[in-house]
């Protein structure tokens, strides 16, 4: 499978379910301390790290922006990207005063060391075992030194 094969096939699946999807699991985080406890540990990570040239976070593979949402309640200067367009709409919906971007994750348009935090939440499991390796090496590319990171790829992995 070629990258353009798996990004067409996760970009075409979760455009076809993006509002069902983001309806199942509109309060996912609610029944979840233990995932609220990480996010808000990766939060104050990144606070108390300094890193990055302005303390930008991405939220890789946002999907409908809630975990965007969440870190941005934690005070965090967060902008989610997705390869889903109808997913993005649905995070701009509900989210209308954060920034989301279409793009892959394997590909960021950010310059070398420009983010604070990186997280990749329920997202890097849609990436090929093969392709792992590469991934986390455009999350280390983008990350300035002494950043936070926080991929999830459990428990595909």
């Amino acid at each position: 499978m070629t990258d353009s094969d798996f990004l067409t096939t996760t970009r075409t699946f979760y455009d076809a379910v993006a509002e069902d999807y983001a309806t199942l699991f509109q309060d996912e985080l609610v029944n979840r301390p233990l995932e609220r406890a990480m996010l808000s540990v990766f939060a104050e990570l990144v606070q108390e790290s300094g890193a990055g040239r302005d303390g930008r976070v991405a939220d890789l593979g946002c999907g409908p922006g809630r975990t965007t949402g969440r870190l941005a309640s934690l005070g965090l200067n967060v902008f989610g990207l997705d390869l889903s367009e109808s997913m993005l709409a649905i995070a701009r919906r509900e989210n209308p005063g954060l920034r989301f971007e279409q793009g892959s994750m394997l590909e960021l348009d950010l310059a070398d060391g420009a983010l604070a935090g990186a997280l990749s939440f329920y997202s890097s499991i849609h990436t090929p075992v093969d392709r792992l390796p590469a991934l986390f090496a455009e999350f280390h590319r983008v990350l300035a030194p002494g950043s936070a990171a926080g991929p999830r790829t459990w428990p595909a992995c």
